[in-house]
């Protein structure tokens, strides 16, 4: 449902160095002029021996079914919005 754009050496960057954050889609692309959509929130928990990567973000929203439904599909990265939460970063 989306393409991952992250380079293989940026898969185990760490995003935040927090156990818990929240990741925003927000749905304000020119592609859904006509839908009046509101933003969904993805939970994203990992334990003490995990780490926030790029990678683990990544495999929980495939497991949450994250679906870019626009013509921008590839996850370039996620943006630091405030305090514990983030904004996918997506491009064409």
């Amino acid at each position: 449902n989306f393409s991952p754009s992250i380079s293989l050496e940026e898969l185990e960057d760490k995003v935040s160095e927090e156990r818990e954050i929240i990741i925003k889609q927000d749905f304000t692309c020119y592609c859904y002029d006509n839908m009046n959509k509101r933003p969904k929130y993805f939970t994203i928990k990992c334990s003490e021996n995990e780490s926030l990567t790029n990678k683990y973000i990544i495999n929980e929203l495939i497991k949450k079914n994250l679906k870019l439904e626009c013509e921008h599909r590839f996850l370039e990265g996620f943006n630091h919005l405030n305090d514990n939460i983030y904004e996918l970063c997506l491009g064409s």
